[in-house]
């Protein structure tokens, strides 16, 4: 007998007031925008990332390198360098946005960065990724980002996320997984 299979490509969490939210649910919180939990007894818990407080939950530090300020609540691109820039859809490595910046960052200064995933730092050391590079769950377990490894004929194909450099380091080498899942192909 088969199990049935749940083929589900994103789920979105708008931002919500907790109050809002019966209890055991995941949501997005309006005041902080990090994902969070209600547990059966109704108390509220951001979910973690790379870091400790509630308040930058799922936010980064990154560098701007761009040549431009780029502005609060912009979607951010991260470039193979390491850097960050505008996010452009008509300019090929600037299309992937990782998240959106929460104040302006002058060019040639760091600032924060919401992330659109969870930061699982450390995850890809050693693996010979650059930033941005798109991750897939690799054939056998662990990441790739070889696609050519993945046979479409008969394996699924699931991008699980950007590769990145540690949070205040623009750096071509990536060590961190920013988890964004997205299904591409399941048989």
């Amino acid at each position: 007998m088969t199990a049935p299979r749940l083929k589900i490509g994103a789920i979105v969490f708008e931002p919500v007031l907790a109050s809002s939210v019966p209890s055991n649910s995941l949501y997005t919180d309006s005041g902080s925008l990090a994902l969070s939990s209600k547990s059966n007894t109704g108390a509220t818990e951001a979910l973690g990332a790379s870091v400790a407080s509630a308040d930058t939950v799922m936010t980064k530090i990154w560098h701007n390198t761009s040549g431009f300020d780029i502005q609060a609540g912009r979607p951010v691109a991260k470039k193979s360098d390491g850097s960050i820039c505008d996010g452009d859809a008509d300019v090929r490595g600037t299309a992937v946005i990782l998240g959106t910046s929460v104040s302006v960052i002058v060019n040639n200064t760091q600032g924060a960065v919401r992330l659109y995933g969870a930061n699982l730092q450390a995850a890809l050391t050693g693996m010979g990724m650059a930033p941005g590079d798109s991750v897939y769950l690799a054939v056998g377990g662990g990441y790739t980002n070889d696609l050519s490894s993945i046979s479409v004929d008969v394996d699924e194909i699931i991008r699980v996320g950007y590769a990145d450099c540690p949070a205040g380091v623009a750096s071509s080498t990536a060590t961190d997984l920013i988890m964004i899942l997205e299904v591409i192909s399941f048989k």
